[in-house]
């Protein structure tokens, strides 16, 4: 396995979900027997699921990023994909992957690391079939682990160079800023 796996009820069983770097598979394994009966692939080949995955339980989408750069909504009962984002052809393929994710609702806080080592945080609105980008908080540095969301649904997220931030719901204005370091 190439991360920490989440755990659901797919309506019938309970299941772990993960990613394998092996081979380029994301399982659904039941819980009282460890099988794995159905798997699911990204859209290229040879290229697999590292991010952490996560639950959105508002639409039952696990959420987990891809190393081609993309972010997948996949379907409790069967892994069936939802949603996959960016979903236009000529932004596929970027390979800068997603961190690991965060909800409120069905809004997704998630980090996906730039080109230049300086992070971007995401929200997304997980709408059942489609991905709605809201908007997006340049970080000027690589956000540390999955950001939190707290019950007013302020964010919180670390970064690398000792700094804790807390951003408001639409990542439109930073809270404070704590260097921890």
């Amino acid at each position: 396995l190439k991360t920490s796996p989440v755990i659901a009820n797919d309506g019938t069983d309970e299941r772990l979900f993960s990613g394998c770097e092996g081979d380029y598979r994301f399982y659904s394994i039941r819980t009282k027997d460890g099988k794995g009966e159905k798997t699911a692939t990204t859209k290229e080949p040879e290229c697999y699921f590292p991010s952490h995955p996560g639950l959105c339980e508002a639409t039952s989408h696990i959420i987990v990023g891809s190393d081609e750069g993309e972010l997948y909504a996949l379907k409790l009962d069967g892994l069936g994909e939802a949603w996959q984002w960016p979903d236009s052809a000529q932004e596929r393929g970027t390979g800068l992957q997603f961190g690991a994710p965060a909800f409120n609702g069905n809004n997704i806080y998630i980090a996906q690391e730039g080109s230049t080592g300086a992070d971007s945080l995401f929200l997304f609105q997980d709408v059942g079939l489609q991905c709605n980008r809201v908007a997006a908080y340049g970080v000027r540095a690589s956000v540390v682990d999955a950001p939190i969301v707290d019950a007013p649904g302020n964010v919180y997220f670390g970064t690398d160079s000792g700094y804790l931030v807390k951003i408001d719901a639409n990542l439109s204005s930073v809270i404070w800023r704590s260097k921890l370091l």
